[in-house]
Parts: C-alpha cells; structure tokens; sequence
C-alpha cells in the first residue's frame, strides 16, 4: 500500500551561537505539541531531528501545522554537540510551520515585537488572562482525576477480558462466515420433511420389494444407495463436530459477560480524562479465539449439506425400488443428528452479534488503555540505589527495557549509585519492529558522587522510546545477576543500532517518568503560580452589585473584608461604595492578627457623592494585608441590616477611629455596600501609578520618582525619555522599560523586560573573573571606537560602559593611547594639555606616539588616586617627572637598553581631592606610548580595567604583530591579561576583498590568541547608508566582507556583540551615514550590555 500523501514545507536557516559561531556539530530536534491530523491523515507527535551543518545551516522537511485541525505547534530544541557524547540542550522555542513550499526558520518563530507603551495594560491583562486560564485548567484536570479514578476501578475489571475481545475482533470475518453457514443450515432443516416423506413411503418400498416386480431395474437403482451410502460417511463427519459446536455455545456466557461490561467501559471512555488502569488480557475470551479455528471447520459443513440437499430427490427415487429399506432407515439417524446441528449452529449465531458488539467496544477500552499512561507517574529501575557493591568498568549505556511507553511521557528523575561526580549522558532512543534502537536525542546530566538524586529533569520520552544512561567508564555501583533483565548498547546508538539483552550484573539506577498530560498539567500549573507572580492577580474584596439604598453605616464604623488578603505586595487599586449622602470614607491597608489590629499601613481618604460610585485610589498594600472602611460620616456607605446572602466575612470595629491594639468583632451578620480590587505584580505596578516617572526635560532630580517606582512591587516601568537621577535603590532593582536614565552623569542601561536580576549585576558577575585579575578590556578599533561624531567623549558608548561598569567603585577612563598631536581628536579632547615642543613617534599599539622634547610637558585636571605612563626606553632617552599641584613627586629615568610599552610604574598619586597632574620630560627627549589615569577607588570592590586603542581610518592590517604586542605588552600592568574587544572591518571593506579581510584578521586573532588573550570579544561592522556606496572599490559591497568576517568570528569562537543588528541608518543614529552620533553610542551601549549579560 503507497504511503498517504502529506504536506511538506522544507524549513531552512542558520542556527547560531550568540557570539556568531554556528551550532555545530549539533541539531534541532522538532516536536509537535500534540497529535493532530491533515484531513483524513493522523499526525503524531514524533521528533524530527535537523542536523546543523558546518555553516549552521539547517534544512528539514516538516508538515505544515498551520493546516491541522488541534491547534499545535512545534516545539524545536537545540541540541549542541556530536551524537552519541554529553550534549548541551538549550531552551525550546515554538515555530508554526506555514502551508508553503519553504520557510525561513527565523520568520517562523513565535517571537512578540516590544509592546508600545500605550498597549502594555493590555499585554498585562491579556498575559493574566493565560496565567489564569492555564492555572483553571490544571485545577479541572484535577477534579476530573478524581472523578475518572473510580471508574478506573470498572476498566481494571474488564482488563482481564480485553485479550479475548481483540482475539475475536481479529477473526471478525469468520464469524460473519459462520453466521452465513447459518442461514444455509437452516436451509438443511427443511430437508427433515423430506425425510419424513421418505419414511412415509417405506411401506410401499416394501411392498414393491415383495412383489418382486422388476427386480433388475431396482438393482440398477442401487448404485444410486451406494451414493447415499458415501454421502452418509460425510453426515457422520459432521455429527462429530457436535461437541465443537456445543463448545462454542458454552462460551457465549463468558462473551456475554465481556459485553456487559461495555457500560463500565463506555463510562471511561465518556470521561476520556486518559486517567486509568489497563491489565494484560487473557482468560474466557482467549477461548473464544481457540474455538475460532473449530469454527471455522465447521464452516466447512456446508460442502456437506449441499451435498445431502442434493441427494433428497435420489432418496425418493430409490424409495420406489429400493429392497433393502433398513440401510436407509440407518442413514435417516444421521440426517436427524445433522438436523439436531441447527439449534446449536443457531446459538452461534447470537453469539456472533455479541462478539460484533464487543468488537465495536474495542477501539474505545484500547482508547482508555494506551491513554492511561498518560497521567501515571511510574518509577523504572533498581529497588535500592545505594553507592555499594562492586563498580563496573563499562561506558555503555544500560537501558530498563519497563521504560518503554506507549504515550509519550517525560523523564523527571534519576536515582543513580555512582563512586564519582560526573556528567552523564541520558539517551532517549526509539524502539523498531526488529528490536533494533534508533537515536532520538540525548542529554547532559551531571549527578554528584554517591547514591545521586537528579529531580529536576525535563526531558521528552516520546512514544514508542526507551531510556537509558551511560556514557562515562569505571564510575556505576551494580549488583550480581538476577531479574529483572536489561540492555544496553556500546555507545550512543544512531540509527538500528542492535542491543545486548543482559540477566548480568544491573547498575544502580532508576528512572521516574511522567505522563505527558500529568507532567505538563503540573508545569502548566507551576507555570501558571510563577505567571501569577509576577503578572500579579486582581483580586476582588468585599460584596458584588453594591447599591446605595439600605441603612447608613454609622460614621467611624470600620469594616475590614475579611475573606480577601493582598496575595502578595501590591496596590488596592480601586474602591466602589454605595453611599446615601455625600462625604467622605477612609480606605485602609490593615493587618490582623488573632483578631487584633496588628498595623495600619498605607491609607486615603476619598470623597464621595450620594449614589453607587467607583475611585481609583493606588493605596499600597502588603502580603497578607487586608482592606478596611471608615465613613466620616452616617451614610458615607450603606449597609443591609441582618442580611448577608452571600456570606461574605468582616471584622468591624465601632466608635471611633481604628487604632493599631484595636480588639475586632468577626461576624457575617450585615451585608455591607463597599467592595475593592486588589492588583499585585505587573497589574499592581500599573495601578501604583506606573509609568514610574514623568519626563520633565527641565533636569530636574528624579529619584524620588523612581525609588517610589521601583518599591511597591519591583517591577517600575520607565517609559522613553532622558531622566536625571541622582540615586537608584538597590541600583535600580525592579525598574525596567525603554527610559534612559543617567544616574550622577553616567547613562544606567535597564532591561526591556521585568527581571530578577539589574543588567549592572549581570554583566558584573559575568565579567568579574577580568575584574579580579587584573585584565583590560581593551577596545581595538577605527574612528567609530575612536570618538568620531561623538558629541564629547563621555557620550562614547566605551567611555560610557566604563563609566556604568565601575558606577559605585571608581569613576575611571580607558587607557588613553590616541597622544599625537596630528590626531583628529587632539590630546585636549581627553582634557590633556600639551605644552612645549612636541612631535609624532612610530612606536605604541597604533604605531603612533607623543615625543616630549627636554622641558616639554602634557597635563591635566581631576582626582586621581593613580597617574603612569607607558614609555620607550632608549639609550640617551631623558626623564619623566611626574608632578602634582606644581610639587614633583615621582622622577623615572627612561634611558637605557630599548625596550618599548615601558610602565612607569610611578605608583599611588597620595591625593584624594582634584588637582592639576603634569608628567614632563627632563634631561632629554622621552617618547609616550600610552597614559594611565586611576579615580580613587570606594569601597572593596575589584574595578574593571578599559583601554582605547583606536585610530581613525585603521583595518585590521594597522594592527600587525608590533602593534599587537603593544597592547598586549600595556594590559598586563594590573598583573592581569588583554581582553580584546575587536571593532574593525567597515574600512577593510571599502576597498579590500573579502578573502583578503579574512587572511589579515584572521592573523590578528591568532597573534592576540598566542599572546595568551582569555577571549575575544568583536563588534562586527554596521552597515553605512547608501551616500558611502561610492567608497567601495572594485565593485565592492558591505555585505560580502560582513558576512566573511561573521563567518571567521564563529570558526574562532570569537563572541560577537551584535551591533550590526541596530538598524544606524533608519533610526537616524549616524551623523554622516557611517559614524554614530549621541543615539548611535548610546544603541551601541544598549546592545553591547544586553549581550553581556547573556553571556
């Protein structure tokens, strides 16, 4: 039979790491969510791995799920690394497969562009409302659960007849055989009367017989008898089916036994919550299948009585002559025993449309049968994991065959006995027909030494799979021999691969799996508290459908809703209260312990009018407080005296205002006309007044609007703008959104999203190695890196990470290395100022320096708790006087050997406040290669060291191995390493080739690599506008040299910082089409510390 066609779009694109490198080797493995169908075609949800290839391309076959009928989609998760050794799995994503011939796998990722800020309430609420949904649902699956399990009790009781069923179901066309042998049967019952008619006429038989009358002529009939004669031997054979037929009969009670109990069935199939038990099959039906055979024999029978239809009218014929009457007499006991044959044949027949009514049940309890593993937990393995007994030496990998499942399913724990900490491979692996295994994926799991418990696993069982785990030599305690049987397989498997079943010594382990419903109801359930969390709830207080008519409530009578505590930290957002007169009524956060008013937390009082009215109010409330009323006046709120329908509880507290110690009274005697809503999270934020801060443009201080942000409920959103601020708590904890504060001058990147964590803290702890060390983050770059179009230097986005960086530790600047005088950007534009006689050296990391004659001098403002220098030492070189407020205090003699990238060494300045430094040459001529400046440090925190080493038009061939070893030879004077941060490209493209960009960085890197660099950190070129398509020569374009150069950087595991991904030129972020202006620097920073905190 050909295959049923099928949809296919063929799904390409790159997967690459965030540095740029591709995912390989490595591969993506493609899941449904659930089974679905294409028309009359069934779908499952079997993986399909994609393979990424050495360019990270990937390109696979799938079935478009847009055009299925159960709204999935595909799960793909990366897995990095060769097949068959520890793989690293990274976080799945949903792609929708669309109804076309290919598809870009970028384009067909779930991906949700940045909400507006008119539109974030609505993403809020609409996120709350799937929060809510999700958690609804695994309540129901719940309740459900509990009703289905009973019934499961049903199912188990018919498990022991469900084999029996299916054996007859399998021999359905026999028995529709039988039951037409049936009707033919019947037809043989009418030949009775024939027989009947043949006794009738014996006696005129006889009397021809004694007559004697033409004697020869019934001799002539007598071979007529001789065919009655064979046909009886047939009649006989069937007489002896009658015990087989009889049998069938005496197992119609147990097929009807099986039928009565499609009831139980139908009951577990109505509740198809897939929670049950499924047994083995066996016992009365598997008779029924035995007896099938005997059945069909004597389907044979039919042969026969066809024959003895035929023979009726020879019978009669021969009664006319026949003499020896009493032969057929004896044959008429064999025709009445076939007649006898009907009413067992006709039992048959009933039974056979039961066995077709319990067939019809089959599809249903096999339904409740191959679904039940679903929604069980079971736990596969070793009794006793213990880290005991003997070790083995193999690496292979040991599989419970009992892990198989008919329902996919989720790996969640491992229990292994292991004598070492390692990193383990699980191996998931389908199971073929020929008992072969076939690789679906695997998975890196590191367990620690001992009887180790790993219960925090998520890995995918599919259907039809087995697990196993292995991989590592010498390290698994085992057992001697015994049951239960295992397998295992040299290695990983691929594709067939065979495995060894083993009565051996079994390693100790255990597996738990989940069901895929019960696993994924408990993270949708997890999910759903955690969504909860941080959305946040609304939470509604008090009584439904206020009105204002009733009883006034007598002023300074305090009501406190008792059945709605704040969940968590957030704001009551609104009030709704039903008052006769117009007044006013104190609303109040208030804590209650043992019936006492433990505090009185953040309060207002709101006017209000005659009639049913609803007040926004943003009053803070905290976890597990509770909302109160106080009218100022009689009637400020009604009440329904003696009445509360719906019970709803409170404290009250009368006479005069509340107070912390006040002893409360709980009833539910009254209904009250008041009730509120309670917002926490995101939901809490926005009802505290978020956006948090207002932009002012008048450089007005704004911290105390964004501490009051950032306070309530840690999730301050900061709309765009420029904020002045001169404090962040907690160094902005809880604030996020597109704002651009600058906090005492420096520009504070904040995340686009609500998060734990501040990017400062990210980027820190993901950097601090450098920072502890000693190393430099050191800036190799062009005029881009070099301040071109920059307003002034603390606008560069590498001046301004500095800056944040080191924000609360030292307020530093890059190693300045940019000193000659011919330079677009002069010695003042750091605030340095030459004086004397000065010209321009071929020595440092740009192969350019700052000779200083005898007496000449450069110097400059600030607090420095650090001034050095990097020098050329040569033979008749002068000294470096380094002084402070016009008092020398440090003199280095630069005469000697040669010897470049000097370090003064001049050590601590002894000055805290800000003076005027100069360092000049004495004595003869001294040439400088770099300058050093320190801010005193605050605090013990480790600072993290920066250098610029930039120049104007320079490619990636200014910087050969000299220059090289130049930076390298300046970023050790902290003791540390360079950490270059790579920003060429844009000029080698203008008019080099992209074979001959790649050879030359390609050098560069491999100099910095032997040079003993940690990692490379690059910012590829961005793209310039079209007014510079005249700067390429030869036909060049911008992008082949990208591509090539994106290309090298992933071969070298180079991590990219992907500035080319900011679109300079539709934002308006280049002063001339190529260099950043203010916005510019600022994308470029955002972009740089967004990756960094990936890292």
């Amino acid at each position: 039979m050909a295959l049923a066609p099928l949809d296919k779009c063929t799904v390409t694109g790159p997967v690459l790491k965030p540095d740029g490198t591709p995912c390989y080797p490595g591969s993506v493995v493609f899941a449904l969510s659930k089974r679905d169908r294409d028309g009359d075609i069934i779908v499952v949800p079997a993986p399909i791995t994609a393979d990424v290839d050495a360019d990270g391309n990937i390109s696979v076959d799938l079935w478009p799920n847009s055009d299925g009928y159960a709204g999935t989609v595909y799960s793909a998760t990366i897995m990095l690394g060769k097949k068959g050794t520890a793989r690293t799995q990274y976080s799945s994503f949903q792609v929708v497969v669309p109804d076309a011939d290919t598809a870009k796998l970028a384009e067909i990722m779930e991906l949700s562009p940045p909400d507006s800020v008119d539109d974030i309430e609505a993403a809020i609420r609409e996120a709350q409302g799937y929060a809510t949904s999700t958690h609804n649902d695994a309540v129901q699956t719940a309740a459900d659960r509990a009703v289905v399990e009973p019934i499961a009790e049903d199912a188990a009781a018919i498990a022991p007849h469900i084999g029996a069923v299916v054996a007859v179901n399998g021999i359905a066309s026999e028995v529709e055989a039988l039951a037409a042998i049936t009707a033919k049967i019947v037809t043989l019952a009418g030949i009775s009367d024939d027989v009947s008619a043949v006794a009738l006429i014996a006696t005129a038989v006889s009397a021809v017989a004694a007559a004697g009358a033409n004697i020869t002529a019934l001799t002539a009939d007598l071979a007529n008898v001789d065919s009655v004669a064979d046909a009886l031997t047939a009649i006989n054979a069937v007489a002896l089916k009658l015990d087989d037929v009889s049998a069938v009969a005496a197992v119609h009670a147990a097929v009807s036994a099986v039928a009565g109990a499609l009831d139980a069935i139908g009951a577990v199939a109505d509740n198809l919550i897939p929670i049950g038990k499924t047994a083995d099959i066996h016992d009365e039906i598997q008779a029924v299948a035995a007896i099938v055979d005997k059945i069909v024999t004597v389907a044979g029978i039919q042969d026969d009585v066809s024959l003895v239809a035929a023979i009726s009218a020879k019978v009669t014929a021969v009664a006319n002559s026949i003499d020896d009457v009493n032969a057929l007499a004896a044959a008429l006991a064999d025709v009445h025993a076939v007649a006898g044959i009907v009413d067992e044949l006709n039992t048959v027949a009933r039974i056979s449309a039961d066995v077709t009514t319990v067939a019809d049940a089959i599809s249903s309890v096999q339904g409740v049968a191959a679904l039940s593993g679903a929604v069980t937990t079971d736990t596969i393995g070793w009794t006793d994991v213990s880290a005991s007994g003997s070790v083995t030496d193999g690496a292979q990998i040991f599989y419970w065959p009992d892990t198989l499942r008919e329902t996919d399913g989720f790996l969640t724990k491992l229990e292994i006995g292991v004598n070492a900490g390692k990193t383990l491979t699980v191996s998931v692996d389908r199971l073929n027909e020929d008992g072969t295994l076939t690789h679906v994926a695997d998975y890196a799991v590191a367990v620690p030494a001992g009887a180790a418990v790993v219960d925090d696993l998520d890995i995918p069982v599919p259907a039809g799979c087995v697990v196993g785990v292995g991989g590592v030599a010498g390290i698994y305690y085992e057992t001697t021999g015994g049951n239960p049987a295992y397998w295992f397989t040299a290695a990983v498997p691929t594709v067939a691969t065979p495995k060894t079943i083993s009565m051996g010594n079994k390693i100790h382990s255990r597996f738990t799996l989940k069901g895929d419903v019960r696993s994924k109801a408990e993270i949708a359930y997890a999910s759903s508290q955690a969504a909860v969390a941080t959305i946040g709830e609304n939470v509604d207080a008090g009584w439904l459908d206020i009105v204002s008519t009733g009883t006034a409530t007598p002023a300074q009578f305090t009501v406190i809703l008792r059945d709605s505590p704040a969940p968590q930290d957030g704001y009551i957002a609104d009030v709704t209260i039903g008052a006769s007169v117009a007044g006013a009524v104190k609303v109040m956060a208030v804590s209650v312990v043992n019936g006492v008013a433990a505090e009185i937390g953040a309060s207002k009082t709101v006017a209000v009018a005659a009639g049913v009215q609803t007040l926004e109010v943003g009053i803070q409330i905290a976890e597990g407080q509770y909302v109160a009323f106080t009218p100022q006046q009689n009637g400020a709120f009604q009440f329904q005296a003696n009445s509360n329908p719906t019970g709803v509880r409170f404290w009250y507290k009368t006479g005069s205002p509340l107070a912390e110690g006040d002893a409360l009274t709980a009833t539910t005697l009254h209904r009250f006309e008041i009730a509120a809503t309670i917002k926490t999270g995101l939901l809490g934020s926005l009802a505290g007044g978020v956006p948090a801060v207002q932009a002012s443009g008048n450089g007005d201080d704004e911290s105390a609007a964004f501490s009051k942000a950032a306070a309530p409920a840690n999730t301050g959103f900061v709309p765009a703008g420029q904020y002045v601020v001169t404090g962040l708590a907690a160094s902005g904890h809880g604030l996020w959104g597109p704002g651009k504060p600058y906090l005492n001058g420096i520009r504070f990147p904040l995340p686009l999203k609500p998060q734990s964590y501040t990017l400062l803290e990210q980027v820190r702890e993901n950097l601090i190695e450098h920072a502890a060390a000693g190393d430099v983050l050191a800036l190799i770059g062009d005029s881009i890196s070099h301040f071109y179009a920059a307003s002034m230097g603390s606008r560069h986005w590498f001046n301004m990470f500095t800056a944040w960086l080191n924000y609360g530790i030292a307020a530093d600047e890059p190693i300045m290395t940019a000193l000659r005088p011919s330079s677009t950007y002069v010695p003042t534009f750091y605030g340095v100022t030459v004086s004397g006689s000065v010209s321009t050296g071929t020595k440092g990391p740009l192969q350019e320096s700052l000779i200083l004659a005898d007496g000449a001098s450069l110097s400059f403002a600030g607090a420095y708790e650090q001034v050095d220098a990097w020098y050329t030492q040569q033979s008749g070189a002068g000294d470096l006087i380094f002084s402070f407020g016009g008092t020398d205090y440090k003199t280095i003699s630069c005469d000697g050997a040669t010897q470049t990238d000097m370090f003064s060494a001049a050590g601590a300045t002894g000055q805290s406040a800000s003076g005027t430094y100069a360092i000049r040459a004495s004595r003869g001529p001294v040439e400088i290669t770099g300058l050093l400046r320190l801010a005193p440090l605050s605090g013990n925190r480790k600072r993290f060291r920066t250098g610029r080493f930039a120049h104007g038009s320079y490619t990636f061939a200014n910087f050969g191995s000299a220059a090289v070893a130049s930076i390298l030879t300046q970023c050790t004077y902290a003791g540390g390493v360079c950490v270059p941060i790579l920003a060429l490209g844009i000029n080698d493209s203008f008019g080099t080739n992209p074979t001959s960009i790649v050879s030359i960085a390609e050098a560069v890197i491999d100099g910095l690599v032997a040079g003993g660099v940690p990692r490379i950190f690059a910012l590829p070129p961005m793209r310039p506008s079209s007014a510079w398509n005249s700067s390429y020569t030869g036909g060049r374009t911008f992008d082949p040299a990208q591509g090539a150069l994106r290309r090298l950087y992933r071969e070298k595991g180079v991590i990219v910082l992907p500035v080319d991904g900011i679109d300079m030129t539709g934002l308006g972020n280049q002063a001339d089409g190529l260099h950043p202006n203010d916005a510019g620097n600022d994308a470029m920073l955002v972009a740089v510390v967004e990756r960094l905190a990936r890292l």
